[in-house]
């Protein structure tokens, strides 16, 4: 079964969850200061912040791959 794809809807309700972004088409919540978070990041190429992808249209949303 194909999981759903991101939309505006979807990541409005993620951050009311208390993730922060997504990082391999992956939801994920941090327990460290986000800066630090994003310090630590070698690879941007499938990391998202969740507040950001709010000024996406669900179009292009649907274009970031769900993890596995």
């Amino acid at each position: 079964m194909q999981e759903e794809t991101y939309n505006r809807k979807l990541i409005i309700e993620l951050i009311a969850q208390g993730y922060k972004v997504i990082v391999n088409g992956a939801p994920t919540k941090i327990d460290i200061d986000l800066w630090d978070y994003i310090a630590q990041i070698v690879d941007f190429s499938r990391f998202h912040l969740l507040e950001d992808l709010l000024q996406w249209g669900d179009r292009d949303l649907t274009l970031i791959d769900r993890a596995a």
